[in-house]
């Protein structure tokens, strides 16, 4: 007997082969500013030839969420708009996180969060043997 009284249910039209909420993941190869308009992105560092610096938008300019993957063997920093504002790893007012130990750079990722009041930059590390380095004026 065939199924009556069945709604059909709405699949999302594919983007990027993840489904509709698929990241928008932007490739970069040197230093670049963020802005809150990247909201949602996820941008990878590769090939990058000499260290990157990933500025922060101003808290004021918040909400917005991203994260950065990075994928090359340089220094890569992700620092704040303004000095002794980043929230991270036991630090309420640092300046910047970075992935600069020599062979310890590949595979991190920081996610960035803010809500307008702050923002954070926390780091993942690809290994227990990866340090992350927290700068704070």
């Amino acid at each position: 007997m065939p199924t009556q009284n069945v709604t059909p249910v709405f699949v999302p039209p594919l983007m990027n082969g993840m489904g509709a909420a698929a990241p928008i993941m932007e490739v970069k190869t040197a230093s670049f500013t963020a802005t809150a308009a990247d909201s949602g992105k996820i941008f990878l560092i590769v090939g990058a030839t000499a260290a990157v610096t990933v500025t922060l938008p101003a808290i004021d300019t918040g909400p917005f969420k991203f994260e950065i993957v990075h994928l090359s063997d340089v220094d890569l920093t992700v620092a704040s708009a303004a000095a002794d504002t980043l929230i991270t790893f036991n630090d309420l007012t640092a300046d910047s996180v970075a992935f600069s130990t020599s062979s310890e750079k590949i595979g991190g990722v920081v996610e960035v969060y803010c809500n307008g009041t702050v923002i954070a930059a926390l780091a993942r590390i690809a290994s227990s043997y990866q340090n992350v380095t927290i700068a704070t004026a």
